[in-house]
C-alpha cells in the first residue's frame, strides 16, 4: 500500500538525517572539547613564553601529592587529581645541560629535539599509560633558541566527554526512530484520508449515477484535486443527460420516420393489391396511377427531408457558399410555390441586397416558408415575402393572414415531424419537416429563425441572417 512505502520511506529518510545530524554533532562536540584543551594549553605556553626570562637558570624539581592520598578523596580519583598536577608543570630542556634529569625528562623526545629547532607543534601522546595533549616551543633568549619547553594536559575529561555524548546518541538514535516513525505513520495515515474518501466516493460513482461527489473542503491540494474531479464529473454528467436525451429524440425520430414512410407505402400497396384483382377501366387505372405518384411524391419528398437533416446534423448541410443576390433568389422561391400553389404572393425586397450563402440552401428555406404560409392561408387571405437590412444583419420574413398557430404549440413547432393544430393534418399538410429543414438551414448559415403567430390572425416568421460587407 501506498501508506506503508511512504512510512517505510518516511522512516529512512528519518533515519539518515538523524544520523547524519548526529554525526555532526558528534564530530563538532568533540572536536570543541579537544579544541578547548588546545586553546588551555596555548594560553599556558604564551604565558610561559611571555614569562621566560623570569625563570631560574635551572628549573625546579617537580614534586607529587603525598602517596596515602588525601582525606575523603576516591583512590581513583585521587590518582586522576595527583596525575594532572604532575604533568601541569612544564619539562625544560636546556642546551647547557650535559645530562637532563630524570623527572624533566621530555613528554616527547622527538618533538622537543623539533622544538630546538624552532618549531612549535601539538600532537597526542601517553604519559603512563594516559592519553594527554603535549605542546612543545621553543625557549628564545636574545635572538637564540636556548631550549625547548613541553606542557602536557589530560585528555580524559575531554575522552569522557565525548564517550558520554556518542552513548548518548547511540541510545537516542532508537527512541527517536521509534518516536519519529510513529508520528510518521499517523501523519501519513491523516494526509491520505482523502485518498480512502476518493475512493469510496469513486466506488459509488457508475454510468447511471453520476449525482454523487468528491470530497473537497480545504484548500490543499486533494481539495483541488477534489474540485477538478467534480468538475469533469458535471462535465460527464451533463454529457450523458445530452446523449440520453439525444437518444431520446433519435429514438421519436426514427419512430416518426418510419410512421411517416409507412403511410405512403400502405397506400401503394393498397393501390397495387386492387388494380391487380381484376381488370380496372382506364378512368380506374388513371386514379390508381395517380395516387401511386402522389404517394411516392410524399416519400421522395420525406426522404429529401430525411438525407437533407441527416447533412446538417454531421454538419455537411453548406458546402459551398457564395454571394447571392437576395432579390433574384426571392423572385425564383417566390415563382415556384405560385405556380405550384396557383397563387399570388405580395414581394417587398430592399433593393440591393446580397447574401453569402448557399444559393440552393437559401432558396430551400424561403420556398418552404412560402409553401407552408400558402398551405395554411385561406384563399382571400394574403402572404407576403419581405427583406430588410438592420444594422449588419439581414432580416426576412414570411408573412400570412392565415389560421395562425396556437401558443402551446408555438415552443415545439420547429420539431422534426410535429405538426400543430388540427388545421395541418397529415392529408393536407406537408411532411412535417419543412420547418426543421429550414431551421438547420438558417443555422448553418449562423443565423436565427424566429416565429411569432396568433391563431386566427396569421403568422410571421423572420429569418435573421449576417449581412454581406
Amino acid at each position: 500500500m501506498i501508506r506503508t512505502r511512504l512510512a517505510a520511506w518516511n522512516m529512512a529518510v528519518l533515519t539518515a538525517v538523524l544520523i547524519t545530524v548526529g554525526g555532526i554533532a558528534f564530530v563538532s562536540t568533540r572536536a570543541s572539547l579537544y579544541g578547548a584543551v588546545d586553546a588551555e594549553l596555548n594560553r599556558r605556553g604564551d604565558f610561559l613564553l611571555a614569562n621566560f626570562r623570569n625563570l631560574p637558570d635551572k628549573p625546579p624539581k617537580g614534586a607529587r601529592l603525598p602517596d596515602q592520598g588525601m582525606p575523603g578523596v576516591d583512590p581513583a580519583q585521587f590518582r586522576r587529581i595527583e596525575f594532572e598536577y604532575y604533568i601541569t608543570r612544564p619539562r625544560f630542556q636546556f642546551s647547557w645541560d650535559r645530562a637532563t634529569p630524570a623527572d624533566n625528562l621530555p613528554w616527547s623526545a622527538a618533538a622537543a629535539a623539533r622544538s630546538l629547532g624552532g618549531s612549535r607543534e601539538l600532537l597526542d601522546s601517553r604519559i603512563e599509560g594516559r592519553r594527554v595533549r603535549v605542546l612543545s616551543l621553543p625557549l628564545v633568549q636574545r635572538g637564540k633558541i636556548v631550549g625547548s619547553a613541553q606542557l602536557a594536559a589530560s585528555l580524559e575529561n575531554a575522552d569522557a566527554g565525548a564517550a558520554t555524548l556518542g552513548r548518548v546518541l547511540i541510545l537516542m538514535l532508537p527512541v527517536a526512530l521509534v518516536l519519529t516513525g510513529a508520528c510518521g505513520v499517523w501523519l501519513t495515515r491523516r494526509a491520505l484520508r482523502p485518498v480512502a474518501d476518493f475512493a469510496e466516493a469513486a466506488g459509488r460513482i457508475e454510468a447511471t449515477n453520476l449525482s454523487d461527489r468528491m470530497p473537497s473542503a480545504g484548500r490543499d491540494e486533494f481539495a483541488h484535486l477534489g474540485s477538478v474531479f467534480n468538475s469533469m464529473l458535471d462535465r460527464l454528467e451533463g454529457s450523458f443527460r445530452d446523449l440520453e436525451e439525444a437518444n431520446a429524440v433519435q429514438r421519436r425520430f426514427v419512430a416518426d420516420a418510419s410512421h411517416e414512410l409507412k403511410t405512403p407505402l400502405t397506400a401503394i400497396r393498397m393501390r397495387l393489391d386492387i388494380a391487380a384483382q381484376k381488370v380496372q377501366t382506364p378512368e380506374k387505372y388513371a386514379e390508381h396511377l395517380a395516387s401511386l405518384s402522389r404517394s411516392t411524391d410524399r416519400m421522395s419528398a420525406i426522404v429529401s427531408d430525411l438525407l437533407l437533416l441527416a447533412r446538417a446534423d454531421d454538419g455537411r448541410l453548406v458546402t459551398a457558399k457564395r454571394t447571392v443576390p437576395l432579390e433574384s433568389l426571392a423572385e425564383e422561391a417566390v415563382s415556384i410555390v405560385e405556380d405550384a400553389r396557383g397563387r399570388h404572393i405580395e414581394v417587398e425586397i430592399e433593393r440591393g441586397l446580397t447574401l453569402i450563402a448557399d444559393e440552393a440552401g437559401l432558396s430551400r428555406a424561403i420556398t418552404n416558408l412560402l409553401d407552408n404560409a400558402c398551405r395554411h392561408t385561406p384563399d382571400h387571405g394574403t402572404v407576403a415575402l419581405k427583406a430588410r437590412r438592420e444594422a449588419s444583419r439581414v432580416l426576412i420574413q414570411v408573412v400570412d393572414t392565415g389560421t395562425g398557430i396556437a401558443t402551446r404549440d408555438l415552443p415545439h413547432i420547429f420539431d422534426r415531424f410535429y405538426r400543430a393544430g388540427s388545421a395541418r393534418e397529415r392529408d393536407t399538410g406537408g411532411t412535417g419537416l419543412g420547418l426543421a429543414v429550414v431551421q438547420s438551414i438558417v443555422t448553418a448559415h449562423q443565423g436565427l429563425v424566429s416565429i411569432e403567430s396568433e391563431v386566427g390572425h396569421g403568422t410571421t416568421v423572420t429569418i435573421d441572417l449576417p449581412g454581406n460587407h
